[in-house]
């Protein structure tokens, strides 16, 4: 996956607009020809890495697909997983360790959905979701990233119910206001129409 972002394009408006939402780590941002989603990894110089077509989306969808991602590089949920495939190559005799994996990234994506869900509208975001899907159903890399096919029903029908509750009646932390909680800065709805070989 490294190579992936030692490959890619730097992408300075993709980086611009991850500073504006109040990231205070420096990340990067990349366009690759190899890749159908946004995707991220790293822990001590994260990378986000976007679909050359990115720059034609609109600053809602990158907006919301650069807030999902930041929201995964918060958590590290990059390092997370690694561990989890290691204890899963270890372990790959055991069905509950396949099952616990599966979980824990589905846990991770809701998550960082919830993150997008504190200033976006659901029903659009579900629809970028479904978008995102039929993208990755024509190409076939494993992505650790926005859209997994196998538990977009469950991501769906999460983000239409609204924010989850956990015991005792609290929000997931996710949706709530913190010190570490990603601050969005409202963007317009423009599209881009630079080339992938000239990002902006």
């Amino acid at each position: 996956m490294r190579s992936l972002g030692g490959r890619g394009l730097p992408w300075r408006h993709g980086r611009a607009l991850a500073t504006s939402l109040g990231i205070h780590r420096r990340v990067g941002v990349v366009l690759h020809e190899s890749v159908s989603g946004p995707m991220t990894y790293g822990t001590r110089r994260p990378t986000i890495v976007m679909p050359v077509d990115a720059v034609t989306w609109t600053d809602d969808e990158l907006t919301r697909a650069i807030v999902h991602e930041l929201e995964h590089i918060r958590r590290a949920d990059w390092l997370t997983q690694c561990l989890a495939r290691t204890l899963c190559a270890g372990y790959w005799f055991h069905p509950l360790v396949w099952i616990a994996r599966r979980q824990l990234v589905l846990e991770a994506e809701r998550a960082s959905d919830d993150a997008v869900l504190r200033y976006a509208d659901a029903s659009a975001y579900a629809d970028q979701l479904v978008d995102l899907a039929k993208r990755l159903s024509a190409g076939h890399q494993p992505l650790l990233a926005m859209a997994n096919r196998r538990d977009l029903a469950a991501r769906v029908h999460a983000l239409l119910d609204g924010p989850r509750s956990l015991p005792g009646g609290r929000t997931s932390p996710a949706t709530r206001g913190s010190p570490e909680t990603i601050r969005i800065r409202p963007t317009g709805a423009r599209r881009h129409s630079s080339s992938p070989t000239s990002p902006v």
